[in-house]
């Protein structure tokens, strides 16, 4: 893909990368700096696109691949931070067939508090799943893994979230 095609439709993109960015990462000037990173690196390598149909998986795929650089560089220096950033954007994103009419505030917040608690790969694989209704086939391919591995992932954590909201419930509604 031409440099100019891929930048003129990567910015239609930007939101949608920066909300992913806001997930991974710990702070919003972080998240953007990853989505500035990204956006180089396609730039550079906007020749290996060969199928502009696969822009939006491709991009987020780079910028995964930047976050987990990142991140194994910090821990090759010995400064490792739990990423937990990006879950107040929770309410701009749909989260797989939930009707957010019936998504209450506080409910979000359980929600969003009970994201904080899954590991990074758990999270990305539930955000890529659920939130942005990626195929198990093309979330494996934007983090490098399996589809199988990212069904693992979804699966442990959806029942994460579960045991973690069940947890927030009133007694009343537990024993139903």
């Amino acid at each position: 893909m031409h440099r100019e095609d891929l930048g003129r439709e990567a910015l239609c993109l930007i939101g949608e990368l920066h909300r992913f960015a806001r997930w991974l990462e710990r702070s919003p000037g972080a998240a953007e700096d990853l989505v500035q990173a990204a956006f180089a690196r396609a730039l550079e390598r906007a020749d290996e696109l060969e199928d502009p149909a696969k822009l939006k998986s491709w991009l987020f795929r780079l910028l995964h691949h930047l976050h987990v650089d990142r991140r194994r560089g910090e821990v090759a220096r010995a400064r490792f931070v739990v990423l937990e950033g990006g879950l107040d954007d929770l309410e701009d994103i749909a989260l797989g067939t939930l009707d957010e009419s019936l998504l209450r505030r506080e409910e979000a917040r359980a929600l969003a508090d009970a994201l904080r608690h899954l590991s990074d790969e758990q999270r990305a694989a539930l955000v890529l799943i659920d939130g942005w209704g990626y195929s198990y086939e093309e979330a494996g391919q934007i983090v490098d893994v399996p589809a199988g591995t990212i069904r693992s992932r979804v699966t442990r954590a959806r029942a994460r979230v579960e045991v973690l909201l069940g947890d927030e419930l009133p007694a009343k509604e537990k024993r139903r």
